[in-house]
């Protein structure tokens, strides 16, 4: 009994680490800089400079909501089975 309490500790830790990953990762996002932008010379390289950001900023926004729903679903599923278990 002890051992699938234990079990369900890890779990419930994984899953606050995993929603402080993804905390983390709001708090720390970068915003693309207008003095960059003022410093390209042509529309094609604006272009690029702010398709890559948009790219890189949609690849961070998935890896943040993973890490928000698995966190939160480990963090509740762990919890049920640490209060069910008592």
């Amino acid at each position: 009994m002890e051992k699938q309490k234990q079990k369900f500790l890890l779990l419930l830790i994984s899953g606050v680490i995993l929603i402080i990953i993804g905390i983390s990762l709001v708090i720390f996002k970068r915003e693309i800089s207008i003095e960059i932008l003022r410093t390209l010379q042509t529309a094609q390289e604006t272009a690029a400079v702010i398709s890559a950001y948009n790219q890189r900023n949609l690849f961070l926004h998935m890896i943040q909501m993973f890490c928000f729903g698995s966190g939160g679903f480990l963090t509740v599923f762990g919890a049920i089975g640490i209060l069910k278990k008592k």
